[in-house]
């Protein structure tokens, strides 16, 4: 079994060592991760269930990363309960984007494309790496209020910049290997969520 180390995984390396572990914990528990990717990629279009779908992987993905070895039972254990809260979570998060993106298509009309083009891509880049936190920050703490998961994700950001920037170009990479290689998009959530867990569980041991 992978060893996840209790010290974190600072700077830029960091989030790039974080993707060797994570590929290992995914060789370990490759089948229960894929067929909850599958299920996500099934549970995601429809939106009175991806709030559900995306918490069963990220408490699997958090499981992975503690250790355990997961088996095919832990699929259907993994949705029990959260639906209120994971679904406010999606919810929310959704609501942001779509704002990010109708208000920059709104004003491009006004003033330069590119100058709306320049400030908005940053905010969904930020606001898209915000999401990639906010399911695992929110399992580690007790209070499961978006503002307090919103609190946390952006604390696991803001307290490493430069691995920060290092996740940014490894999801990159990562979604490009992706588009190369079509069979490899089924498991593409459950692999973030399992490298984020790692990320996430380097500056939480406990």
């Amino acid at each position: 079994m992978a060893d996840i180390p209790s010290p974190s995984l600072n700077g830029f390396a960091g989030a790039w060592r974080s993707l060797v572990i994570a590929g290992r914990l995914l060789v370990e528990n490759g089948l229960p991760l894929l067929v909850a990717s599958v299920l996500w990629w099934i549970a995601a279009p429809l939106i009175v269930v991806s709030g559900p779908a995306t918490l069963s992987l990220y408490r699997l993905a958090q499981q992975a990363a503690a250790g355990q070895r997961l088996d095919l039972r832990q699929i259907g254990r993994s949705w029990r309960g959260g639906y209120r809260w994971s679904s406010i979570h999606t919810l929310a998060w959704l609501v942001v984007a779509l704002g990010i993106i109708l208000n920059a298509r709104l004003y491009s009309a006004a003033v330069s494309p590119m100058l709306v083009f320049s400030l908005a891509l940053p905010l969904l880049v930020l606001w898209g790496t915000i999401g990639l936190y906010l399911f695992p920050a929110a399992l580690h703490q007790d209070s499961h209020r978006f503002r307090t998961s919103l609190r946390g994700a952006v604390i696991q950001i803001a307290a490493q910049p430069q691995r920060t920037v290092g996740v940014w170009l490894a999801f990159v990479t990562i979604t490009a290997v992706c588009i190369a290689v079509p069979v490899l998009i089924f498991i593409w959530p459950g692999f973030l969520a399992l490298w984020v867990s790692v990320l996430i569980r380097s500056n939480n041991p406990a």
